[in-house]
């Protein structure tokens, strides 16, 4: 009975050895992740160095990227722009609030709105004649000038 207890004995020992091996396998692992997850970070805080400061932009391909990147944020910004719009508010200038349109100074700080420009649209001026003689604006219908008399043709 001697031999099957030193088996049984070994057999457990091989298992906590090997529970060891797994836990430190595994806490190598998750190290390994958590550090490569370190370097994507250090790597995105490289690129948003490079693009925030224009740098490699003579490099061909980063200067394809910076200008792939200007382009999305200009898509973005219009489609702010139309979100704000939709939504009825502005942007406080001096402290980045968005504002009711309706709203003349900021309610988080304070400062005046801007009004937006009103888009006025110029109808497109009637087609006249001038009359020769006295210069009046007339319509392009009329065979004589109202005001002087003169006869068109």
């Amino acid at each position: 009975m001697a031999g099957w207890g030193e088996k049984f004995s070994k057999m457990t020992q091989s298992a906590v050895n090997k529970s060891k091996e797994v836990a430190e396998i595994t806490k190598l692992t998750l190290n390994n992740n958590s550090l490569e997850a370190e370097i994507t970070t250090v790597s995105n805080q490289i690129g948003e160095y490079v693009v925030a400061n224009n740098l490699l932009a003579e490099d061909e391909i980063v200067g394809q990227k910076l200008q792939q990147i200007e382009e999305l944020k200009a898509a973005i910004e219009t489609n702010n722009a139309k979100i704000r719009e939709l939504k009825n508010i502005a942007i406080c200038e001096a402290c980045g609030a968005e504002v009711p349109l309706t709203s003349n100074f900021c309610d988080k700080c304070g400062a005046q709105m801007k009004k937006p420009e009103p888009v006025v649209e110029e109808a497109p001026a009637p087609e006249v004649k001038v009359c020769v003689n006295c210069g009046k604006e007339l319509a392009l219908d009329v065979a004589f000038c109202p005001e002087c008399g003169t006869k068109f043709e």
